[in-house]
């Protein structure tokens, strides 16, 4: 909002809070904030919340003031201040807000009345209770309360959907309220000094987080499963509470950290749920026996069990390949010099190996030197057999981080393999041999170094997800796969973030059922390919960090599911955005900061999603926003046509007729082209259906005057196609049709007169095979099929009605003379008249085919009005 004219602060800066160090600061960071949308006033000593930000919108301060930004943005942490005005909902544009460190004793409704608030920071004051109004800070993503004096939560706090961070560290919090559970966006919480007691089941549904921190508190009891469904938890602190028994290890396959450090910890199971940790913090426990469940794990960095009762150390662990580091003082061991204790990582490990067999540890090397592509290794041993051995569960194959560059042809052994994951290695590219793994629904090769893919991918039938980000693609295929060489029909998930694309991949149309298509970080300046109605069911669709510099209305037309579209930090503009988003159906998130875009001011963006579209939508002038480019609109007729690349006549592979085409009588990959064929004419013929019953109704008669009749309009019809083919040929020579000399000769035998039938005295082309031509093909084709058909009825009725004559007075009047203007302003009438009659009875057209349609309407009548 901006501010009024007007002098109704004249006096303001002389009403400035006397507690800042100067006036002068105080208006410099006011101006500053006019320009900036944000406000600092740290470190200040401030002992009254400002006024003036109460304000703002009305300051008249600074150089065209009026053109100042909305107040966005306030530090205020670091002062003394001990309350905050309910006025401060009237600044209904700030997204965060620093209130840390003041004296602060309660928090106003008023300000989790502020819609757009995303950050709030009220740690380290004097709060004893957080009002149940926070509920209405349904932005709130990122909340921080440590430092205060809170014993409970208000039970409103599940309501917070859409938070991501909490920080209660600091408090003396005794118990969590069930609706915690709710908060399941949440990746970050840390309760750590607290008074908590338990840990209760309703954590497990908290299933997105990724660190969670509950050290230094009372937590005697953890429930079976709170921990164990916490499948994406990277980090867990439980140390310096008074557990004797744990076993919640969560079911994570990204743990790094677990930490347990000064419990009473008698005995811990279930470490194997966790089978890529790094760091496990055990010391000051009361372990009297060596978890055996820690020698399996191979990713083992640093281990820590010092200052418990162990009285031995099982030699195993010296096996472990990446142990970095091992304490294990002040334990009672007995098998250990104590000259060894505390010698280090490296020597342990040395004088732990000499308690083991030698064949034992040479198994052990052998593995380790395979797996990293380090000779000496002995060549009976295949590490590939251990690890289809150790890493393969309920289906699913996962081998991230095995620092692998090749795939052993033992894996294609297991066909039943539903989930590979092969993140987080060093391939190049993956063999062509994959699609032996004919069940695959999953394949995840992220972070890897892939520069190239195998065809055979493109033929495994029940792929549901590809996850390719992070390589080093400079494409998704090129231009020279074919139609016909993909067959991933289950395919909804693609991911090609972090690639080195410059252009769609063109094979996405082939892709039926892609619901997610996932681009970002690459190298995209134009996304035409994806403004096509094959994309009809993408729901996500996500381009942010390319170099895209608008936004097709077709794009937006064609993809009527669309449910998320990112478009963020590209170089888009105002005049790229389409105003037909505002006006979608399905769009329930946009995110296009990052863009130079001017009339859409950051303060909507803030906002999120609802203001964008709202004020898109204010914008939208059908006339001007809803009309398809023309490209489009071409590029979707040429694909709606029988595509010369994907279906085309090759007379040295194939001949056949239609109505009596024997499947068994080609070869398979033949079969396959003509099905698609078959399909396609069976698609047209279907789209037709009406026009085609009209037109045949005609001659649904028995009374052989009229049928004389109809069949002369047909036949003086067909010769005015005739005449305007012999013109166009006569004027383009070198654009002639061609045939191959087997349908020429199938021709001839057509024109052979049958006894009986009516028989066209010219040649006509209609009854050659169709060619690419654009203006020619479909007429062709139906013109033929009516042909036929107007014959037979016509056939009967001579028959019924005894009259031998009719075929000469029909083939004597179709020869009729007429001038060649004449015959192209009846042809062009006859085509408004087709089109006209299609608009209105297919309903099955969409809006974009209904305007092409009166386009080339306007075009036909403009032709004649030419003749």
């Amino acid at each position: 909002m901006r501010g009024k004219r007007g002098g109704a602060n004249a006096n303001f800066f002389q009403q400035a809070n006397t507690q800042a160090k100067g006036g002068t600061f105080l208006e410099g960071a006011l101006k500053r904030a006019k320009q900036s949308g944000t406000l600092i006033i740290a470190d200040r000593q401030l002992k009254a919340f400002p006024g003036e930000i109460l304000n703002f919108q009305e300051l008249q301060i600074g150089d065209n003031w009026w053109e100042g930004f909305d107040l966005q943005k306030i530090d205020l942490s670091n002062n003394e201040i001990t309350s905050i005005p309910e006025e401060i909902s009237a600044q209904e544009f700030i997204t965060w807000f620093n209130i840390q460190n003041n004296k602060l004793e309660e928090v106003p409704a008023g300000l989790f009345a502020i819609k757009t608030l995303k950050f709030l920071d009220i740690s380290y004051n004097k709060l004893k209770i957080i009002p149940e109004s926070i509920a209405a800070c349904q932005a709130l993503v990122e909340l921080h309360i440590a430092g205060n004096m809170l014993t409970e939560l208000p039970h409103s706090i599940g309501d917070l959907k859409n938070l991501e961070i909490l920080d209660l560290k600091r408090n003396k919090i005794n118990f969590l309220p069930v609706e915690f559970g709710c908060l399941t966006r949440l990746l970050k919480l840390d309760l750590e000094e607290n008074q908590l007691t338990r840990v209760d089941n309703f954590i497990s549904s908290l299933n997105q987080l990724t660190h969670l921190n509950m050290s230094k508190n009372k937590i005697s009891q953890v429930d079976q499963d709170a921990l164990a469904n916490l499948t994406l938890l990277v980090e867990l602190d439980l140390h310096q509470n008074q557990m004797k028994i744990f076993d919640s290890v969560p079911k994570s396959f990204k743990l790094d950290t677990l930490t347990l450090a000064y419990n009473f910890i008698e005995k811990i199971s279930n470490l194997d749920r966790a089978a890529n940790l790094s760091v496990l913090d055990l010391h000051n426990n009361k372990l009297e026996e060596f978890p055996e469940s820690i020698i399996d794990l191979k990713n083992l960095k640093t281990l820590k069990v010092s200052n418990n009762n162990l009285s031995d150390i099982n030699p195993r662990i010296a096996l472990l390949p990446v142990l970095v580091r091992l304490t294990i003082e002040g334990n009672p061991l007995k098998c250990i010099k104590s000259t060894m204790r505390n010698a280090g990582a490296d020597q342990l490990k040395k004088y732990l190996k000499m308690r083991l067999e030698d064949g034992e540890v040479q198994q052990e090397e052998n593995k380790i030197a395979v797996i990293k592509h380090m000779p000496g290794a002995s060549k009976e041993f295949d590490p590939w057999d251990t690890l289809l051995r150790e890493f393969i569960s309920n289906n699913s194959l996962d081998l991230r981080g095995k620092s692998l560059s090749a795939i052993s042809p033992k894996l294609w052994n297991h066909t039943n393999l539903l989930v590979v994951d092969l993140s987080n290695n060093a391939f190049t590219e993956l063999p062509e041999d994959i699609h032996f793994l004919k069940n695959l629904k999953q394949l995840r090769v992220q972070n890897n170094k892939l520069k190239q893919l195998p065809l055979s991918l493109l033929q495994i039938q029940s792929l549901q997800s590809i996850e390719f980000a992070n390589n080093q693609l400079p494409r998704f295929y090129d231009d020279s796969v074919k139609r016909q060489d993909i067959n991933l029909p289950s395919l909804t998930f693609l991911s090609l973030n972090g690639n080195n694309l410059t252009q769609i991949p063109p094979i996405l149309k082939y892709l039926p059922k892609l619901q997610q298509l996932h681009l970002h970080m690459n190298k995209i300046s134009d996304i035409k390919e994806l403004c096509r109605k094959e994309f009809l069911k993408l729901e996500v669709l996500d381009l942010g960090n390319n170099k895209l510099r608008e936004v097709p209305i077709a794009l937006i037309h064609f993809l009527e599911n669309l449910n998320l579209l990112n478009i963020q930090n590209n170089d888009i503009n105002d005049r790229g955005i389409p105003n037909l988003i505002g006006i979608h159906k399905n769009i329930k998130t946009i995110q296009l900061d990052g863009n130079p875009l001017k009339s859409i001011r950051r303060a909507i963006i803030e906002k999120g999603t609802e203001a964008i579209l709202k004020y898109l939508r204010d914008k939208y002038v059908e006339e001007r926003d809803s009309v398809i480019e023309d490209w489009a609109i071409e590029m979707q007729q040429e694909n709606d046509q029988y595509s010369s690349k994907d279906y085309q006549y090759s007379s040295q592979q194939y001949s056949y007729q239609q109505d009596n085409y024997d499947q068994r009588s080609k070869p398979p990959q033949i079969n396959q082209q003509v099905g698609r064929q078959l399909n396609q004419d069976e698609y047209e013929r279907r789209k037709q259906a009406q026009h085609q019953q009209y037109e045949e109704s005609k001659f649904q008669t028995q009374d052989i005057n009229q049928a004389q009749q109809n069949m002369q309009d047909h036949i003086f019809q067909q010769n005015i196609y005739h005449q305007q083919q012999q013109s166009y040929n006569n004027n383009h020579p070198q654009q002639q049709q061609q045939y191959p000399p087997q349908y020429l000769q199938q021709f001839q035998q057509q024109q052979q007169p049958q006894p009986g039938s009516f028989q066209q005295q010219s040649m006509s082309p209609y009854h050659l095979p169709p060619t690419f031509q654009q203006q020619q093909q479909q007429p062709i084709q139906n013109q033929q099929q009516f042909n036929q058909k107007f014959q037979d009825q016509a056939s009967i009725a001579q028959t019924q009605n005894k009259m031998g004559d009719t075929n000469m007075d029909i083939g004597a009047s179709a020869n009729v003379s007429i001038n060649n203007s004449e015959a192209e302003k009846l042809s062009l009438d006859q085509q408004v008249k087709a089109l006209l009659r299609e608009i209105e009875t297919n309903f099955s057209l969409s809006k974009a085919q209904i305007m092409e349609k009166k386009r080339l309407i306007s075009k036909l009548q403009a032709q004649r009005s030419k003749l």
